[in-house]
């Protein structure tokens, strides 16, 4: 790392490049009349992941899970973006030549990632920064949550009338499918996703009425 402190010692990048996630528009070459980046896509993930580990907790039960860590996993699952930008899945799955490129880069960018953090803690954000460390029984959660975060841009853009992320809608759903085995993610689709295509006024509405 540099020395650009009047010799107080190293520099080190990882937080102002985590910063960087905010100049990464999401959606590739997708046209988006709502447009989003990395950091306020990774926010709203953290805050959904939260919700499901507190959801697991204390409403439909399982394995323990804290919600915290959760969070903070969600909050930094797409990190490597702020190195290699992002990509439609479409485009990543064009071919097996392309999704391996795809995912050595984004192992090479974790990687630069850590390594811009002091020697102390690189060990301690690596189940954060780097998928392949990632702890498993926090795996699923964070991508179901990726996952529902996704379904509301496309919600949002369909509702819009904006056809390109007709085939996205879909695909994403189907996904979305295959977590139906975690009755924390089957709760939230069903009790709170329909709030994400509400008007502000019903929202206010409905919670008037639940403080009676």
């Amino acid at each position: 790392m540099f020395d650009d402190n009047n010799g107080a010692g190293p520099v080190y990048h990882f937080f102002a490049q985590a910063q960087r996630t905010r100049y990464v528009r999401r959606w590739g070459i997708k046209h988006s009349h709502v447009p989003e980046n990395t950091l306020e896509h990774s926010a709203e993930v953290a805050m959904i992941c939260h919700a499901l580990a507190m959801i697991r907790l204390h409403i439909t039960g399982g394995d323990p899970i804290d919600p915290n860590q959760a969070a903070v996993l969600g909050l930094m699952h797409d990190l490597s973006e702020s190195i290699t930008g992002d990509a439609i899945t479409p485009a990543k799955n064009a071919s097996p030549e392309i999704l391996s490129a795809f995912k050595a880069m984004e192992r090479g960018a974790e990687q630069l990632l850590i390594n811009s953090l002091p020697p102390q803690l690189r060990e301690h954000y690596k189940p954060l920064v780097q998928h392949d460390h990632m702890p498993e029984e926090y795996r699923r959660l964070v991508k179901a949550a990726d996952l529902i975060s996704a379904l509301n841009h496309c919600e949002r853009e369909t509702h819009l009338g904006n056809q390109e992320f007709k085939e996205a809608l879909v695909d994403i759903r189907t996904r979305l499918s295959g977590y139906d085995d975690m009755p924390e993610v089957a709760y939230f689709m069903q009790h709170c996703q329909p709030s994400y295509s509400a008007s502000l006024d019903r929202q206010l509405a409905d919670a008037v009425t639940a403080a009676e």
